[in-house]
C-alpha cells in the first residue's frame, strides 16, 4: 500500500523537478496531497477525482492544469506497477472558453494605462510589459528588473520562467515602454 504523500516526494525526487513547469506541478501535486494525502494511492477513485475537480474554485483553465498535472502522477504510479489504469483519464474534463484573447484599441489601452498611472502605479509596469512587449502574465510575475534592458530596448526571459524552455529576447519599442517603466 503506497499512500499518496509519499508518492508525490518519490515522484520529485525520481524525477528531479526543475523549471516553471515543476513549480505548478509541485503547487497542483501540494494541493491535491492536503485532500487526499493520507490515502493509498490505489484507494482512490474516479468519482472522488471527479467530484474534487468540479469543486475547486478556480477557472476551467486551472481545472484542467489540475487534471494534467494530477495524471502525472498516476501515470508515474502506473509505470512503477501501483496501479493498473489512471483513474484521471476517465474523469470529467473541464470545458474550456473558446474566447479569443481580447484586444484593446489604442484608446482603451490610453486610457488603462492612465488609469493605472493614477490609481495604482506599482500595477503600471505589468501592464505596459504585457501591452507593448508581448509577455505571457506568469513571465511576467517572474520577470526580475535585471532583465529589462531599457538602453538597448530589450527584455530577456530566461529559460526557467518560461514555458517554451530558452533563452527568448523581447524587443519592444523604447519610445511605448520606456516611459512606463521609468515611473516604477
Amino acid at each position: 500500500m503506497v499512500v499518496l504523500c509519499r508518492q508525490c516526494s518519490q515522484m520529485h525526487e525520481g524525477q528531479q523537478l526543475v523549471g516553471v513547469g515543476s513549480t505548478d506541478l509541485k503547487f497542483r501535486l501540494a494541493a491535491f496531497s492536503r485532500y487526499f494525502g493520507s490515502r493509498p494511492i490505489a484507494a482512490i477513485t474516479v468519482e472522488e477525482l471527479d467530484n474534487w475537480l468540479r469543486a475547486l474554485p478556480d477557472s476551467p483553465k486551472s481545472r484542467a492544469n489540475f487534471r494534467a498535472n494530477i495524471s502525472v502522477l498516476f501515470g508515474y504510479a502506473m509505470r512503477r506497477r501501483m496501479i493498473d489504469t489512471n483513474p484521471i483519464l476517465h474523469t470529467g474534463r473541464p470545458t474550456l472558453p473558446g474566447n479569443p484573447p481580447e484586444i484593446f484599441s489604442v484608446d482603451e489601452l490610453r486610457a488603462l494605462l492612465e488609469a493605472a498611472a493614477a490609481q495604482a502605479p506599482d500595477v503600471l509596469p505589468v501592464l505596459a510589459i504585457g501591452a507593448f512587449a508581448g509577455l505571457r502574465d506568469a513571465e511576467i510575475k517572474r520577470l526580475d528588473w535585471s532583465e529589462v534592458d531599457l538602453a538597448r530596448g530589450f527584455i530577456e526571459v530566461k529559460a526557467a520562467k518560461q514555458k517554451a524552455r530558452g533563452v527568448e529576447l523581447f524587443p519592444y519599442k523604447p519610445i511605448s515602454l520606456r516611459g512606463y517603466l521609468r515611473r516604477r
